[in-house]
């Protein structure tokens, strides 16, 4: 019995999260999206860049050089729940319809007085918790439909986007 219980529990955390990896990002500027952008510059020749590193609904990312506490954004989902409704999933994922949240980012600028507006251009080579300013703001989180774990956030908030796709 022991010997089953622990072998549940090795299957089931990793389904709870995604651990530290890199992943693809796109910025929203003026409503309109820009290019998918690998985190890791490097393409995978050298370790470097951003990783992603936490749960489905509480999430950092941070510089692959630093410590995760140095993150540069923070991104927490109020109240996600999983669809465990085969049907309803294959009907969101027929129809395009994205899971909607509410939620808050923490980001950090140079000046108590920045916005993120004054560093999206360079995000994700923005302060981070070491030495920046911090911001907390609600923000709108959409996932788009998925049929096992989420894979694209696209998270809205200061009239911009930041697009995230696990994959």
């Amino acid at each position: 019995m022991k010997k089953l219980s622990l072998i549940i529990l090795f299957v089931i955390i990793p389904i709870t999260s995604f651990c530290q990896t890199y992943f693809s990002f796109t910025k929203c500027i003026n409503n309109y999206w820009g290019e998918w952008e690998y985190s890791n510059p490097y393409n995978s020749i050298i370790d470097g860049g951003y990783l992603i590193n936490g749960t489905y609904d509480e999430f950092i990312i941070y510089a692959y050089d630093k410590h995760p506490s140095q993150y540069i954004m923070k991104v927490k989902l109020f109240a996600m729940s999983v669809d465990n409704d085969k049907k309803a999933k294959k009907q969101r994922i027929k129809t395009d319809q994205w899971y909607e949240y509410t939620g808050t980012v923490e980001y950090y600028t140079n000046g108590l007085w920045d916005k993120f507006k004054d560093i999206v251009n360079q995000w994700p080579y923005v302060p981070d918790a070491s030495y920046g300013e911090v911001h907390t703001v609600s923000a709108t989180i959409k996932i788009q439909p998925y049929k096992k774990n989420p894979k694209v956030y696209n998270i809205f908030f200061e009239g911009y986007g930041i697009g995230i796709n696990l994959d």
